[in-house]
């Protein structure tokens, strides 16, 4: 149900956030015909490692894999952070002999290509950064991919909000330790809500590019500098109560902009880095629109929502659109396990949001559990004990959402990628992500069924 590129590629893939590290030489690492897209690198301590993709058009789920060579490791963690384009931001996490700073944390721009991939590291952060925010999340990093000569990124982090102009810094807070109780802020008669951003901009191009340099142990560094920008924030006046409470759930890159979300709140801050050699930061503010919900909280107390909202990017460059998709449901005990009981009952909502002209949302469709259940000629494919949870529009066909759906075992759980298509409201299939046997708990990937049998997390979508 994917488009498949001129290599034969599928056009854009769903990446399992699990880094599958395989280091045994027993066959388990890919070989090149299985994943074609690999490239090798140093971490800051020199250690040596490999990357290879694993594509696989969706509704199957596409693959990072790591080899380390063997011996000892200070390497403790692998991460897929962010992607956009065929880039995949890695963030590898590694002991050191620092009794005071015990972890380093190091990142990776991985270029995906059938014939040259790349993995340059990017430099380490100025001091400043350090001193201030130790090390960024996952969820408030955005990455941008610009095809030109070479291919420019960028890399944003969504640092802290602020008050503009420069109050009193104790109404600073941290966006990803946020201290809800001292909400709400009390903003000065003239102030403005503002957010600092972390940015760093650079060149993928050729080995002989002058735009890299390597490091003493061979591996290849980008070249760039980061830097940290404060722009005020654009929102109306009743908006600003979803400011005060914002709890980053993630981000996106939607037509060259980084887009932030809180699907608590119910909103979205957007920023487009400028191109290099441009002249000064590009856009001087952040955006503001809100999502289409109807239940937007007036406490700061967050939720977690993001196993029943998503923010999609949908169409070819320079034609995106943002789709929403939001699942509610009547059930007390969805919350934590994705599951209905009897009587329990669930309603899927579709909107498109349009950047040009009023920017409004439009409703495409919505559909209840009922519809689903009624139209399934056979029940197997829509369980009725589980809930549709981390909801994904295909790139390609975006009348076509995907949802991870778990089934309780005893051991480990089933869990499924059900493809469901709204236009029709009709179950189109069922791949199998975890089968739900006691045998998987043995297998070649046990490490990853431990992790995500009970706890699954969203796919990674990116485009090639």
């Amino acid at each position: 149900m994917s488009l498949s590129t001129a290599a034969g590629f599928p056009s854009w893939i769903m990446m399992d956030r699990f880094v599958f590290r395989r280091d045994d030489d027993d066959g388990s690492f890919p070989d090149d015909d299985a994943a074609p897209m690999r490239a090798s690198s140093f971490t800051s301590l020199g250690e040596p490692f490999t990357v290879a993709l694993q594509p696989a058009a969706p509704p199957a789920v596409s693959r990072l894999y790591v080899r380390c060579p063997p011996g000892p490791q200070r390497a403790v963690a692998y991460e897929v952070a962010t992607a956009h384009r065929g880039l995949f931001l890695v963030r590898v996490t590694s002991y050191t002999v620092n009794q005071s700073v015990p972890y380093r944390k190091d990142y990776f721009v991985f270029k995906a290509t059938a014939h040259e991939s790349q993995l340059e590291r990017l430099p380490a952060f100025s001091q400043t950064i350090v001193q201030r925010w130790s090390w960024f999340h996952n969820n408030t990093i955005g990455l941008v991919s610009r095809i030109g000569d070479g291919e420019e990124y960028a890399l944003v982090h969504l640092a802290e909000f602020i008050e503009i102009p420069g109050r009193s810094q104790k109404k600073r807070a941290e966006i990803s330790e946020f201290d809800y109780d001292q909400l709400p802020w009390r903003l000065a008669s003239d102030g403005k809500m503002g957010a600092e951003l972390c940015v760093f901009r650079s060149h993928l191009s050729s080995s002989s590019s002058s735009s890299q340099s390597s490091d003493d142990d061979g591996g290849v560094v980008a070249q760039g500098n980061w830097e940290i920008l404060t722009l005020p924030i654009q929102y109306r006046e009743e908006e600003l109560c979803d400011l005060l409470g914002w709890s980053t759930d993630g981000a996106i890159t939607f037509n060259d902009s980084i887009c932030w979300f809180d699907y608590n709140h119910g909103g979205i801050l957007s920023y487009t880095p400028p191109p290099l050699g441009a002249v000064g930061a590009g856009e001087s503010f952040i955006s503001y629109v809100r999502m289409p919900i109807d239940n937007r909280p007036i406490n700061s107390i967050p939720k977690k929502l993001e196993m029943y909202r998503s923010l999609c990017v949908i169409g070819q460059r320079g034609d995106e659109q943002l789709k929403f998709v939001d699942v509610a449901h009547s059930s007390r005990h969805a919350q934590f396990y994705g599951r209905l009981w009897n009587g329990d009952s669930f309603t899927i909502t579709c909107h498109t949001f349009t950047p040009t002209g009023d920017q409004m949302w439009n409703k495409d469709v919505m559909i209840t559990s009922d519809e689903l259940w009624r139209l399934d000629p056979r029940e197997r494919l829509m369980p009725r004990s589980a809930l549709p949870t981390f909801p994904l529009v295909s790139r390609d066909e975006p009348h076509l959402v995907h949802f991870l759906m778990s089934e309780p075992r005893d051991e480990v759980d089933k869990v499924s990628v059900v493809v469901i298509d709204i236009i029709t409201r009709t179950v189109v299939s069922v791949f199998p992500y975890i089968q739900g046997g006691e045998e998987d708990l043995c297998g070649k990937d046990a490490d990853m069924i431990k992790h995500r049998c009970r706890l699954p997390w969203p796919f990674l979508p990116s485009r090639f």
